[in-house]
């Protein structure tokens, strides 16, 4: 299976980037809001994903 490396840049301190991918509220800022598991060691993090369809039906 190929790997798939991603670089970017990003311009704020190490403690606001340890906060952003270490907590419930770092993650949820960026990602969804529902996040749950973030700042334990060995813990798995659980990111609450909804997919909404909507389907539309034109009458006239």
């Amino acid at each position: 299976m190929a790997e798939i490396h991603h670089r970017i840049g990003i311009k704020a301190s190490a403690e606001r980037i340890y906060q952003a991918l270490t907590t419930n509220e770092g993650l949820a800022s960026w990602w969804t809001n529902d996040v749950t598991g973030a700042g334990v060691l060995a813990q798995l993090y659980n990111f609450a994903l909804t997919v909404v369809v909507l389907i539309l039906k034109l009458l006239s």
